[in-house]
């Protein structure tokens, strides 16, 4: 779980390489598999686990099956007891897309409050908020 956390599982997932809006994007994929859990776990290892970053939205769905299996709750009830409340953060929502069951740990969002966002990862543009699931949220949060 370390390695899924740090996003240094060492699991071939090239999230970047590719345009989101191409369906050959990894995520695209695995998302419309049968079992999107059990496409990540049969990508090949390519680096040592908690050598090399590499950004992983697989790696964190698998996290949050982890969790709802251990919790035997759902995610967004275990976060919301678990680490929301006990961190005083009140307003955070879960997107509801038509993967969101499927990708729920994807789909958190916390609201952005009042400054800039600092993000110098691929793609983002300088200012403005990024996507929600996109893996980058401020931890700015309103209590």
């Amino acid at each position: 779980m370390r390695h899924l956390l740090s996003m240094t599982s060492g699991l071939d997932w090239p999230e970047r390489a590719i345009s989101i809006n191409d369906p050959a994007n990894i995520v695209r994929q695995a998302r419309m598999a049968a079992d999107p859990y059990r496409s990540v776990l049969e990508r090949s290892v390519e680096a040592m686990p908690g050598t090399v970053w590499n950004y992983n939205g697989g790696g964190v769905w698998l996290l949050g099956l982890i969790l709802q299996k251990v919790s035997g709750q759902p995610l967004d009830q275990f976060t919301k007891e678990a680490l929301f409340e006990p961190l005083g953060i009140k307003d955070w929502e879960w997107s509801a897309s038509q993967t969101a069951i499927r990708t729920r740990p994807a789909g958190c969002r916390l609201p952005m409050v009042a400054g800039p966002v600092i993000d110098r990862s691929p793609g983002h543009r300088l200012g403005r908020q990024p996507l929600a699931g996109a893996g980058r949220v401020s931890m700015r949060c309103r209590s």
